[in-house]
C-alpha cells in the first residue's frame, strides 16, 4: 500500500505464491484448459476490491468513501477517481453489526482508527496513508447495512464486483500490463 496504492496493484496476472487459495484458483483453471486443449490467460482479484472498483463507478463525487459488506468481510476505503487508495480497513462483517459502525466509521474518516484498534476488535486492520475530505459515501455487498447508498452503476446491483473487475481490466491494459 504504501510504494503503490492503487486499486489495479490488485488485480494480478502473476499471483504471488504466498496468496495459496488464488494460486489454487488458477492452477485449476489452467489445467481446466490444458484438459480442453486450450490456452488463455488468467486474471485474478479478490472480490473485495473487485466490489470496491465496481462500487466506485456509481459515485458521485470523489474522494469517496466506498463499502462492500460481505458476507464474512466488510472493506472500508477512501478511494480517489484515479483508483488511488488513501485508506483501507477491512473487519469482519459479523463484528461490524455488533459495534456502533457508524462512529467507527466517521473515526476512521479522520484518520483515528489504528491498525491494532480494528486487529484487537477481531478484524484485519487498517491502513491510514492519508486523510483527505471524503465527498460521497457509496456501499454495496450482500450485507449492506441500513443507511448507505447502494451502489446501482447500470442498473443491476448484483453485477458491481463484477463491473469492478472489467474497470480493473480496462485500466491495467491502458496502462500497458496486458
Amino acid at each position: 500500500m504504501k510504494k503503490n496504492p492503487y486499486l489495479e496493484n490488485f488485480l494480478f496476472k502473476e499471483v504471488p505464491p504466498h496468496y495459496n487459495r488464488m494460486t489454487s484458483v488458477v492452477e485449476s483453471i489452467r489445467d481446466f484448459g490444458e484438459s480442453t486443449n486450450r490456452e488463455f490467460n488468467v486474471y485474478l482479484i479478490d472480490t473485495v476490491f473487485a466490489a470496491v472498483a465496481g462500487a466506485m463507478l456509481d459515485a458521485k463525487e470523489f474522494p469517496a468513501l466506498v463499502i462492500n459488506f460481505g458476507n464474512g468481510h466488510t472493506i472500508v476505503a477512501v478511494v480517489d477517481k484515479d483508483r488511488r487508495i488513501y485508506s483501507l480497513m477491512e473487519h469482519h462483517t459479523s463484528i461490524i453489526k455488533k459495534i456502533d459502525f457508524d462512529k467507527l466509521i466517521q473515526r476512521f474518516i479522520k484518520g483515528e482508527v489504528t491498525n491494532e484498534e480494528i486487529y484487537n476488535q477481531g478484524g484485519h486492520g487498517a491502513y491510514i496513508g492519508e486523510v483527505v475530505d471524503v465527498r460521497d459515501v457509496v456501499a454495496t455487498g450482500p450485507n449492506i447495512l441500513l443507511g448507505f447508498r447502494e451502489a446501482n452503476p447500470v442498473g443491476d446491483v448484483m453485477i458491481v464486483g463484477n463491473l469492478g473487475m472489467l474497470e480493473l481490466l480496462k485500466c491495467y491494459e491502458s496502462l500497458g500490463g496486458i
